[in-house]
């Protein structure tokens, strides 16, 4: 049985002027920003905030690519960059990518278009063996629910022979909710899930068959919020939502 690792070597192989120019377009990044935003989301993550983070062993060894997918509510879901531990890289709007932002693995994206710029920075990334933090909601949610999962997202992870590991952010919206600048003091859960493939997929799925692979990532995040809601002993709105929708969200204490 051949490994990731070992299958992207063998295509590394037989297009290597191809995959070396693809190499050469991992976005450039600062070494002693990396240090400097590490040292700031200690503070902020680990003393400033309590924070409880779950699932690490989910992660892949250094030098393996994956795409960590997250549900975004807040701006402090930057625990998942805490949660991960070592230098990665995020898809982030234009809009919001400051160059100290992109010292630290930024990668500007344009939300309302097709940007072949920004999806081969992240297809390097993910050929570079690293770590690629996407937000497949394509934006924040502003009332807590979890919003469509567009399938942009698997398409890569597919194209790029990586797994998409969800990773479901709690408590972020109660200590940091919109219109507020500073977070209050509280509690943050973290729960990476096991990783998911699809290698029945085959190498031209229809538009349906990605966005029925996204739509298997969502309930795998509304299933680690479940978990995190029973645990914490705080509502998740995510969940809230899916029950007032009738949607068959997983159960939790909180149902009715």
């Amino acid at each position: 049985m051949t490994t990731p690792s070992a299958r992207r070597a063998a295509r590394s192989t037989s297009s290597g002027s191809d995959d070396r120019a693809l190499l050469e377009a991992v976005p450039a990044t600062h070494p002693m920003a990396y240090r400097l935003a590490f040292w700031f989301m200690r503070r902020l993550f680990d003393h400033y905030l309590t924070t409880h983070i779950s699932g690490r062993e989910h992660l892949p060894p250094p030098g393996d690519g994956a795409i960590l997918a997250i549900n975004h509510t807040s701006a402090l879901d930057y625990v998942a960059g805490h949660a991960l531990g070592r230098p990665g890289f995020v898809g982030i709007k234009r809009e919001a990518a400051y160059r100290p932002l992109r010292w630290i693995g930024g990668i500007p994206v344009k939300r309302d278009e097709q940007d072949m710029t920004a999806l081969r920075s992240m297809r390097a990334v993910l050929a570079g063996g690293h770590v690629l933090g996407i937000a497949p909601e394509g934006t924040r949610s502003r009332d807590g629910r979890l919003l469509p999962f567009d399938p942009g997202f698997v398409w890569l992870a597919l194209k790029a022979d990586v797994p998409v590991i969800p990773c479901a952010i709690h408590g972020a919206h109660v200590l940091l909710p919109p219109g507020r600048r500073f977070p209050r003091r509280g509690q943050l859960w973290v729960r990476i899930g096991p990783p998911l493939r699809w290698p029945d997929a085959g190498p031209r799925p229809s538009r349906e068959a990605l966005q029925s692979m996204a739509d298997e990532t969502r309930q795998a995040m509304l299933a680690l919020l479940a978990e995190l809601e029973v645990e914490s002993g705080v509502a998740s709105p995510a969940l809230a939502w899916e029950r007032a929708a009738g949607s068959a969200a997983p159960p939790s204490s909180f149902a009715s």
